[in-house]
C-alpha cells in the first residue's frame, strides 16, 4: 500500500510526457527564432517552439527525410508552401522559417505569408514531430483558415490517428471539418466507432454536455441538440424562402 502514491503519480507523470497541448492561438509569427540545441518535448502550448522542433527533426537524416517530407506534402496540400526549411542567420543560433511560394516558387519568411500558414504550421510539425503515440488536444485548429483549409484539417488528423497512432481531441466551431470527417465515415475511410462528438450546450442549469453519435454513413443518428451548427441550415432555408417569395411576387419587398 505504500507504494501506491508512488505508483500514481509516476503514471501521472508518464501520460504527461505523452501529451501535447495547442492552444486556440498560436504564436504571432516572427522573422527569426533562437534555437538553443535542446530536443524540445512539443512545440509549446502556442507553438513557440516550432522551429526548435523543426531543427531538432534535422539533426538526424532518417528522422529529417520523414519529417520535412511529412511537412512539405501537407504544407503542399493546404497551398502555403510547396517546402518549408529553416535557414540559419550567419553563424548566430538565429534561423529563419522559411516558406517556398506554391506559385512563385521564391523563398518567402513566415512573416510574410498569410497569417493562417503560422497558426497551422505547429499543428502539422507537433502531429509528425512525435513518432510515440500521444494525447493531442488543440484548441480551435481553425483559426485564420478558410473553408477548404478547415476541412483539410479532418484529413490530417485521420492521419495522426491512424497512421502514427496518436489520440486526438478536438476544440472545434468548425462544420467545415467535422463534414469532412461525415464523409470519410461515408467513404470508409474512418469508422464511426473512432469519433466521439460532445456538445456543449449552456443552459440555465448550467452547461449540458450532450453526445452525438454518427452511424456506418457519417450521419447523424438522432435529432440534433438546439444550436449546433444550425446556422447555416437556419440561413440556406431563409436564402431560399427569400428567393421563393420574390418569384412568386416580383414586387415582393423587404418591406
Amino acid at each position: 500500500m505504500k507504494n501506491i502514491p508512488y505508483s500514481l503519480g509516476r503514471i501521472v507523470e508518464l501520460e504527461l510526457r505523452n501529451f501535447a497541448y495547442l492552444g486556440p492561438l498560436r504564436e504571432f509569427p516572427h522573422r527569426s527564432y533562437l534555437v538553443s540545441g535542446q530536443a524540445p518535448s512539443d512545440v509549446g502550448t502556442r507553438g513557440e517552439r516550432v522551429a526548435e522542433a523543426l531543427w531538432f527533426s534535422t539533426r538526424i537524416k532518417v528522422q529529417r527525410e520523414r519529417m520535412l517530407r511529412n511537412i512539405n506534402e501537407w504544407a503542399a496540400k493546404f497551398g502555403v508552401a510547396k517546402e518549408v526549411r529553416l535557414e540559419r542567420l550567419g553563424r548566430s543560433n538565429q534561423y529563419q522559417v522559411i516558406f517556398v511560394d506554391p506559385n512563385l516558387k521564391i523563398d518567402v519568411n513566415l512573416t510574410d505569408v498569410g497569417f493562417g500558414a503560422s497558426q497551422l504550421l505547429p499543428i502539422i510539425v507537433q502531429g509528425f514531430y512525435t513518432q510515440s503515440p500521444t494525447l493531442m488536444l488543440i484548441e480551435q485548429p481553425e483559426i485564420h483558415l478558410h473553408p477548404k483549409a478547415q476541412a483539410l484539417l479532418g484529413d490530417l488528423f485521420i492521419v495522426f490517428a491512424h497512421e502514427i497512432k496518436h489520440k486526438l481531441i478536438i476544440e472545434t466551431h468548425s462544420e467545415h471539418l467535422l463534414a469532412r470527417v461525415q464523409r470519410r465515415i461515408a467513404e470508409e475511410k474512418l469508422s464511426p466507432e473512432e469519433v466521439t462528438i460532445y456538445y456543449f450546450d449552456p443552459t440555465e442549469r448550467g452547461t449540458q454536455i450532450k453526445l452525438i453519435s454518427l452511424d456506418d454513413y457519417g450521419q447523424f443518428k438522432h435529432p440534433l441538440p438546439v444550436g449546433f451548427f444550425e446556422e447555416g441550415w437556419q440561413e440556406a432555408m431563409a436564402h431560399l424562402q427569400a428567393v421563393g417569395k420574390r418569384k412568386i411576387n416580383p414586387s415582393y419587398s423587404r418591406g
